[in-house]
């Protein structure tokens, strides 16, 4: 894996995770984060789900021991995904479903 900086798309905050080179999602980065980004990325999706109105599709987390549970939101119906570390300790946050991009040097 190699380490570099992503981008969700609509937002201009970065954070730093590791990628597997040639993996991707449509097209879309697969991001895995360190615990201390990964508790970032959650104090990150809160916030930002804090300033949506309740009928917008938004994101929360929590973290249940190790494992981050990521609630989403459609603005009507909510799903659980659970994200627990791989054996570096690091968490697929949004890999494999959500629009990660490399931020542009």
């Amino acid at each position: 894996m190699e380490r570099f900086d992503v981008v969700l798309e609509g937002s201009d905050l970065s954070f730093p995770a590791w990628i597997e080179p040639g993996t991707r999602w449509n097209g879309w980065m697969r991001p895995w984060f360190d615990r201390d980004v990964a508790e970032r990325v959650v104090d990150w999706l809160n916030t930002t789900a804090d300033e949506l109105p309740p009928d917008d599709a938004w994101v929360r987390a929590r973290w249940e021991g190790d494992t981050i549970v990521l609630i989403e939101s459609d603005g009507v119906e909510q799903q659980e995904i659970r994200c627990p570390p791989d054996a570096s300790g690091r968490y697929p946050i949004g890999a494999g479903g959500w629009t990660w991009s490399l931020v542009e040097e």
